[in-house]
């Protein structure tokens, strides 16, 4: 009975431990999807700049048209 309580004992302890390291590989995961994120953020909002920018210069060019 002690062995059979025993055996159950370092299963579960193994089973923690194994559940332990996909959460922190999870973890990790989570890190880095967030970081790439924050990245694409920033590439979204440089490519949002380039477009403000040409339309602005579009506007100037058609503004100076109308004016000839």
């Amino acid at each position: 009975m002690k062995e059979e309580l025993r055996r159950i004992q370092v299963e579960r302890s193994q089973e923690k431990e194994e559940m332990q390291k996909k959460f922190e590989i999870m973890e990790c995961e989570k890190v880095s999807v967030l970081a790439k994120d924050k990245e694409l953020e920033a590439e979204i909002a440089a490519k949002e700049e380039e477009v403000a920018e040409g339309k602005k210069a579009i506007s100037n060019s058609t503004n100076q048209i109308t004016d000839m």
